[in-house]
């Protein structure tokens, strides 16, 4: 059987959350690829550490040629859960969308 496949904006939300767990490093052919939320496991205690997470998402979004504009914030939504929210303008778009990831630290 076939592989399911995605497109459209389902896609480009799928490909930042894999931009945003994903580990620099992670993809041989691909060494920046990532923001690396999981190299902040038991690290997102503090406002400095959410925004170095943040920042390296934001970077990561733009650069997918699809984003013309990022906004990241990456907040403790509860003890040992991480939400980051991703506010995206996708190229040639007048508003943004916002994409969120949950993930346990």
């Amino acid at each position: 059987g076939d592989w399911p496949t995605i497109a459209g904006r389902p896609n480009l939300h799928a490909a930042q959350r894999r931009r945003f767990l994903t580990t620099p490093g992670q993809l041989i052919h691909r060494p920046e690829y990532g923001a690396g939320a999981e190299t902040f496991v038991g690290e997102l205690n503090s406002p400095a550490e959410r925004s170095q997470l943040a920042a390296a998402a934001r970077a990561n979004a733009l650069r997918d040629p699809r984003i013309e504009e990022a906004v990241v914030s990456v907040e403790e939504s509860s003890p040992g859960v991480v939400l980051a929210q991703l506010a995206l303008k996708p190229d040639g778009e007048v508003e943004s969308e916002i994409v969120s990831i949950v993930s346990e630290v």
